[in-house]
């Protein structure tokens, strides 16, 4: 059984970014906290439904380089299950300018990837209360 079906790989990067509905223009969010070529995860409390398109620009981590992109929802994360850090829309990318996706490949190569399961993102397993067993781990 694939565990991840992901062709790439997650970056922890809170970034700046911009997304917003492709119909009416309403702005869904200005935070992201992890990145890949494929899409990223937009920190929101805003509902939106699967596949609903949407327009964005974000801020390529540490080179203060903007790409443009237009995307659909694939996730909607209410922040209950135990791998959520918090309420948020998973953005995959549809179309990205070619030159921006180069440069996104090359940003991402210097920060963290985000590793699978419940303690894959920092400040879970404190809120959590499971500190005992990550240091088991």
């Amino acid at each position: 059984m694939l565990l991840d079906w992901r062709r790439s790989v997650r970056r922890f990067a809170r970034t700046r970014c911009e997304v917003v509905r492709e119909a009416d223009f309403t702005r869904l969010g200005t935070r992201a906290i992890d990145v890949s070529t494929d899409g990223l995860f937009l920190m929101t409390e805003i509902p939106a439904e699967l596949g609903l398109p949407v327009i964005l620009t974000f801020e390529l981590p540490r080179l203060n380089l903007w790409v443009d992109a237009e995307g659909h929802v694939a996730r909607v994360a209410q922040g209950r299950r135990l791998g959520d850090f918090a309420m948020g829309l998973g953005i995959a990318f549809d179309k990205v300018d070619p030159e921006g996706l180069a440069r996104l490949r090359i940003a991402l190569r210097k920060l963290p990837p985000v590793l699978p399961g419940p303690f894959s993102t920092p400040g879970l397993a404190r809120r959590s209360g499971m500190v005992a067993l990550a240091s088991l781990a």
